[in-house]
């Protein structure tokens, strides 16, 4: 490394307000406050061999946020979000969380699911990259 003329100061230099503008600019889609679907894109899960599927029964909702928790579930639909499955063998129950401007946030409760036989996986594979960036940039 030490014959490799690097220039550091060039590497590490913090971007300008005006080229992060045209990054966002450049980039919209992603930097986009807009809700959407994930297009062209394939989620791989693995799960550990004792994984079994499980389908939970929606959870009652309370009759005074019915119509809203079903106008937030159709707006989800509409954006490409959420789509009707008539039916599947793991499914996990909704929770109507109440967000600050009295509207209402439809989130999944996971902690039912399998999936978090797979939290320990990640982290290991979250952490890998992690300390790959670090080496790279000397810290």
């Amino acid at each position: 490394m030490m014959k490799i003329e690097f220039n550091w100061s060039t590497v590490k230099q913090i971007l300008t307000q005006g080229r992060l503008e045209a990054l966002f600019e450049r980039y919209s889609s992603i930097f986009s406050n807009k809700l959407g679907p994930m297009k062209n894109y394939t989620a791989i899960l693995e799960l550990e061999q004792s994984a079994k599927l499980k389908f939970y029964r929606p959870r009652p909702v309370p009759i005074a946020i019915k119509d809203s928790i079903e106008l937030e579930l159709h707006s989800l639909k509409a954006a490409g979000i959420l789509k009707k499955v008539m039916h599947n063998m793991w499914a996990c129950p909704n929770v109507a969380v109440p967000k600050k401007d009295g509207k209402i946030r439809a989130c999944g409760d996971y902690t039912t699911s399998q999936l978090n036989l797979t939290q320990d996986k990640m982290e290991k594979l979250l952490i890998g990259m992690w300390d790959k960036d670090e080496t790279l940039t000397g810290s």
